[in-house]
């Protein structure tokens, strides 16, 4: 469900970014004003700009309560999002998936996890802020979400619909009472395949009336959760407090594009997974010995492939990235075979026959084995696929979790000059029915 609804949000951002859905295009009944003049003209001119700001100073606390029908959920998150007109800059994200920075002091650029005690530290990009790293660690998603902090306020300009007053009111920020101007806002979810058309919103926003800047926003959404489910109703709440709260921001305290390492970090050129950490520890080791077993029950031992080098990919047929991976084994095996690679397969099935009758009926033409207790207490742990390379003396040169196959490809080329064309990104492959 969670997943479901971060994909609704993205889709609706994107189209906001591309100015497929914004305020030109809305169809809006106006509310009838009181003296303080119109509140949707009012709250659509602090919404925009803040989503047009080019530079900023913005951190927000946000808790989001679900209720459904068979589902009850609560999260809490943050978001730090400064950008001076000096270059300088720091995203910041913090929730229950991890936590993620970037900095920049103008000169220098750093990464940190704090959840892996990492860091990454190049020269300060041309332009800002720089890209997030591609990585399968999702702490670094909330970095996107700060850079892309405008669409938190573009969005519901794109949703809403009418606008009122509601009483004006007094609230906390950082110790002290701040007047308010408070006005309710009703918008409708834009109409996206596949995930609904029936769902209304109601946001409130506090908005300081000395300085025309938002320190508070509730959004209530309510509606069915997928539209193929229409009688299963939902409650989403979202409350966000703004700690600072500045669109066009020309200052900011000179700590916040600071870092500082400490003992405890490690800098590195790329980060690395705990778990694929673990993995890798093999590579630049040899295999110990081991024995496969073959379905006719002959063993067949690991020294039997010695002198050339061998590709392990551990697999499964219920696993439904291994059997989606099998066209690009297939397409590197037909490239490498003939220049010596040897490809043996470990299945993880209950019965080492559903395995092979699988492959049997695909035209799998390397060999499989069933993956045995002391098979894998010769690896790390890890999950599937899961693939080693060995070189033609026994020692690993790649050991990873999923298919990446640039670089399993990269590996492959640097087993000796015969292999150098692998590299090249092959053709697409067709997936198996």
């Amino acid at each position: 469900m969670r997943n479901e609804r971060i994909r609704f949000w993205l889709v609706v951002l994107l189209l906001g970014c591309l100015g497929l859905v914004g305020p030109e295009i809305r169809s809006v009944p106006q509310e009838a004003g009181d003296a303080r003049g119109d509140a949707f003209a009012f709250l659509d001119g602090v919404l925009k700009r803040y989503a047009t700001a080019k530079t900023y100073h913005i951190e927000l606390i946000m808790e989001t309560q679900f209720n459904g029908d068979a589902r009850k959920s609560w999260e809490k998150r943050s978001l730090t999002a400064v950008l001076l007109p000096d270059k300088r800059y720091r995203f910041e994200g913090h929730s229950s998936s991890g936590e993620a920075m970037q900095i920049s002091d103008g000169i220098s650029e750093w990464f940190y996890l704090p959840q892996i005690q990492q860091y990454t530290k190049e020269p300060a990009p041309s332009s800002v802020p720089g890209p997030v790293p591609k990585t399968r660690i999702v702490g670094l998603n909330s970095i996107w979400e700060a850079q892309h902090i405008s669409g938190r306020f573009s969005t519901p300009r794109s949703l809403i619909r009418s606008a009122s007053y509601l009483p004006d009111d007094k609230i906390d920020v950082d110790g002290k009472l701040v007047l308010c101007t408070v006005i309710q806002a009703k918008g409708l979810l834009p109409r996206v395949p596949g995930v609904t058309d029936r769902q209304t919103e109601t946001f409130t926003f506090w908005i300081d009336k000395k300085k025309g800047i938002i320190w508070k926003e509730t959004v209530k959404e309510v509606g069915p959760i997928f539209p193929d489910t229409p009688r299963f109703e939902y409650t989403l709440e979202t409350t966000v407090w703004f700690k600072a709260s500045e669109p066009d921001a020309q200052i900011a305290p000179d700590e916040l594009f600071a870092f500082k390492a400490t003992e405890a970090m490690e800098l590195v050129e790329e980060f690395v997974s705990s778990r694929d950490k673990m993995v890798r520890e093999i590579e630049g080791k040899p295999l110990p010995a081991l024995n496969f077993v073959a379905m006719d029950g002959k063993a067949v031992s690991l020294d039997s492939f010695r002198g050339k080098p061998l590709l392990l990919d551990f697999w499964a047929t219920w696993c439904t990235p291994c059997v989606e991976s099998l066209p690009a084994m297939e397409k590197l095996y037909s490239e490498a075979a003939s220049k010596g690679l040897v490809l043996v397969s470990i299945d993880d099935d209950e019965e080492a026959q559903k395995a092979t009758e699988f492959l049997a009926k695909h035209n799998e033409s390397w060999p499989n084995f069933h993956l045995t207790d002391a098979i894998a207490d010769a690896f790390p742990a890890h999950g599937i696929p899961y693939f080693v390379l060995v070189d033609a003396l026994g020692k690993v040169v790649y050991s990873n979790i999923g298919l990446d196959e640039p670089g399993l490809r990269a590996a492959v080329a640097k087993l000796g000059p015969e292999f150098a064309g692998i590299s090249k990104n092959p053709e697409p492959s067709v997936d198996h029915p």
